[in-house]
Order: structure tokens, then sequence, then C-alpha cells
């Protein structure tokens, strides 16, 4: 069976409750990782994780989902902490306590020798931070296979933007799949369309660009297929891990399409299965507090 690796930042996600902060296991990748995981979809998470307590629950959480995890190292240095307010109809608001932390110190050394997949998939804070920036963007450049990347902009963690548009241009040459947020493209390229933005995106070799805008839903270019998939109507707890679930229910399905490099298999019915797995795994998803993803059978029912 075809299997997915994810790459990038573990924290907790501490969510505002009444007058408390309640924690959470998450990260973007670690989050889409956990939600493959309950799919039913082969795949490993690869990161440094803090020895301490919190370190020990993510690594626990994973190991729980059905997440392989015999490519984490471990480091004494402490885990990245996230507190998150959320708010209606915006972006939640986050602020992060990541100086020095296991996820963000991590080196060449730390990682394994480059895994064969079938996808590999990265996200996201990572990549705005150092030396795990460097370390991830030199590390993506020796795989083999399939790449998918969410930039996932959290703009307080992005001390020069022009530095981190480098880096986004250097990631986008070696990719073959980019997802991102409306909000994420604003950010990116705030006087570009979307279909300029987009065509660019093809011009550097990308094969397929996927767009989430929230309750407005969600779209997926292809050169040969665009398509749209309105929002599944749930009442929402939160939106925390909306997006890295739309991203491994998208994942779950496209990865039948993929052949080295390409989405040689693709069809207008993988791509419309794809996005409405997506859609639906994302919108149940957003029922509960947190990142908490549903299971394969949960998304089928709505399938």
């Amino acid at each position: 069976m075809k299997r997915i690796i994810c790459y990038g930042e573990s924290l907790i996600d501490f969510t505002h409750d009444g007058q408390a902060f309640i924690p959470h296991p998450g990260g973007s990748p670690y989050n889409v990782a956990v939600a493959l995981g309950r799919l039913g979809t082969p795949v490993d998470y690869c990161t440094q994780l803090s020895t301490d307590m919190f370190g020990n629950m993510l690594l626990q959480h994973l190991q729980l989902n059905h997440v392989g995890t015999a490519t984490i190292s471990r480091s004494p240095a402490p885990s990245t902490l996230a507190f998150v307010l959320t708010h209606p109809n915006t972006e939640p608001e986050y602020a992060f306590y990541s100086r020095q932390a296991a996820d963000v110190i991590i080196q060449s050394e730390d990682l394994p020798v480059p895994i064969d997949a079938t996808l590999h998939h990265f996200g996201s804070i990572s990549l705005m931070q150092e030396p795990c920036g460097t370390t991830w963007e030199n590390y993506l450049t020796q795989l083999n296979g399939f790449i998918s990347f969410d930039p996932n902009i959290r703009p307080s963690l992005i001390p020069d933007r022009q530095f981190y548009l480098d880096r986004f241009n250097r990631i986008t040459d070696q990719i073959q799949l980019l997802r991102l947020s409306l909000s994420d493209l604003q950010w990116l390229a705030p006087d570009e369309a979307v279909e300029h933005f987009v065509s660019r995106m093809f011009t550097k070799g990308i094969l397929m660009v996927a767009i989430t805008s929230g309750s407005d839903g969600a779209w997926v270019y292809t050169q040969e297929l665009n398509k749209y998939q309105p929002v599944t109507s749930v009442e929402v707890a939160d939106t925390i891990g909306a997006g890295d679930t739309f991203t491994a229910g998208l994942l779950s399905v496209l990865v039948e399409g993929i052949e080295g490099k390409t989405l040689a298999k693709l069809d207008d019915n993988i791509l419309s299965r794809a996005l409405k797995t997506g859609s639906i795994a994302a919108a149940l998803n957003c029922c509960n507090k947190g990142a908490n993803p549903p299971t394969a059978d949960e998304v089928n029912k709505l399938m």
C-alpha cells in the first residue's frame, strides 16, 4: 500500500476555555499525520521531540493514532507550546513559545537517511524558524518521490518577510503539490490574483495547487482539471486543525494517483473524491475543540 511521511513541527496547542487553557497535541504537519492515521492511510512522522512530559504526550498520541514513529529523534530541549484564542468568523490568534525547543533546534544529524515513500508532506512553521528552517529545506531537496507543502503562514513567526519569500520560492521549485489557505496566499502575494498566482506556480513545475477558504469552501487546480468543493455544514466548536485535516483527507485519496513525481493516475473521479473527503473531514474536525480529526468510518457516513 502507498505510504505517506509527514515532516515538521510538533507542539502543544493550549486552547482557551473559560478561565483556563486546555492542552492538545498539535502542529500543522503533526495534525496531518494524525488525521491520516485515523483515516487508515499508512503514515509515518519525522521530527525531533522533547523528552519532557509534553514530548512524551506528543509521541504517545501519534502511536495511539496509528502513525509510525521510528523516524523520530528525541532531545532534552523543551517542547514548543502555542496558546490559541479563537474568534468568530476570523482566523485563530496564536502565541508561540518555541525558543530553543526540540523541534526548532533539529539538525541534519538528527534526521534519518531520506526514506522511500509515495508522498512526502512538509509544513509549516518549521520553515519560518532557525535552524530548523534550513535543516528541513536542505532535507527536502534530497528526497525522491512526490512532495507536498503547506506554508501555513504565521506572520508573528516571520521576522524577515523577504527572507521567508526567498525560501518559499526555492521550496516551490522542488515540490509537486502546494496546499495553502486564501489568507496564506494573500500574505504571500497580496497584489496577485488567484488565477495568476496558480499559473505562476505551474510554470515552476508544481502539478497541483489546493486552496481553502474556511466557510467559502475549497478549490483544486491542475493544468487539466479545476474543481470546487463547498464547505460541509456542521455546528462549529472551533476551527483549529481544520486546514490540516482537509489536507489529510485530500492526500489520503490523491496518493492513489501518484506515480513517482507525477499524478499519472489522476482523473476527475479521484480529484472529486479527494476534495469531498478533505471537506467532510475538515468539517467533522470542527465539531470538537482543538485538532481532533475524524475516523474513516465517520467520513464515509457523509460521503
